[in-house]
């Protein structure tokens, strides 16, 4: 999670360059690239769009040198971080919201009174419950800044 500094003089790991990198199963990249001087970090980029443009395939990658740099307020404050946010947001309230019935019909089932008594069904019941609830209100979104969020264009809306 990214950490707002509590001033703009404060340096990120003393001031010491950094590169982190993570893939997903699904073959996202991100890369955060700390540094001081944006000219060490060229290549890297050009290896990126050269990367995203394969992946994606019948496009060709041109990249003129040129890049857009914003600040970590610029990014949290902009309508793309915000939609990535409620596209999060959507994704962990369609999972709470289906997984109490799951448990719900579990628990109809007689044959699995013992099982479910055991397991404590009825009380993870109402913590999912609760978790619906957290998930699906506006602070949750607010909870989540700092976040990756989820991309909008893979998250289908809500039934």
């Amino acid at each position: 999670m990214l950490r707002v500094p509590a001033s703009a003089a404060e340096r990120y790991d003393d001031g010491v360059a950094f590169k982190a990198v993570a893939r997903d199963a699904n073959g996202v990249i991100v890369t955060i690239l700390s540094d001081n001087y944006f000219g060490y970090c060229k290549k890297e980029v050009k290896s990126y769009i050269s990367y995203s443009a394969n992946l994606f395939g019948l496009c060709e990658e041109e990249h003129a040198g040129g890049a857009l740099l914003f600040t970590r307020e610029q990014v949290m404050d902009s309508g793309w971080y915000a939609e990535r946010l409620r596209a999060r947001q959507a994704v962990a309230t369609r999972q709470w919201r289906s997984q109490p019935g799951y448990l719900e019909r579990f628990l109809t089932k007689p044959n699995y009174a013992s099982e479910a008594a055991r397991l404590g069904i009825p009380v993870r019941l109402e913590a999912g419950r609760r978790e619906y609830a957290r998930v699906s209100s506006e602070h949750h979104r607010e909870e989540l800044r700092g976040t990756l969020g989820a991309e909008p264009a893979i998250v289908a809306p809500p039934p």
